[in-house]
């Protein structure tokens, strides 16, 4: 996923980041990977309150939880970087 990202934007520091899941395997390594390159992040999951408002300030957001659909587009600010 970090190389994906890079390859759009080349640095992600200050950059504010939502990994969404907490998974031992996929959310929280990705949250360090993001955290070590700077950027700002936060994370989440399913029962995150005002999930929608967090992720609209986002520049990336990483969804690595297991309910299809579960991000709506209108949720991401234009611009923003999903995997």
């Amino acid at each position: 996923c970090l190389h994906l990202i890079k390859s759009v934007v080349p640095s992600i520091s200050g950059m504010r980041a939502a990994v969404i899941g907490r998974s031992n395997i996929v959310g929280i390594p990705m949250f360090m990977l993001l955290q070590r390159e700077d950027a700002t992040v936060t994370l989440c999951h399913s029962r995150t309150k005002d999930i929608d408002k967090i992720l609209k300030e986002c520049d990336i957001v990483v969804a690595c939880l297991g309910k299809p659909e579960f991000v709506k587009g209108e949720w991401i600010k234009e611009g923003c970087i999903v995997i």
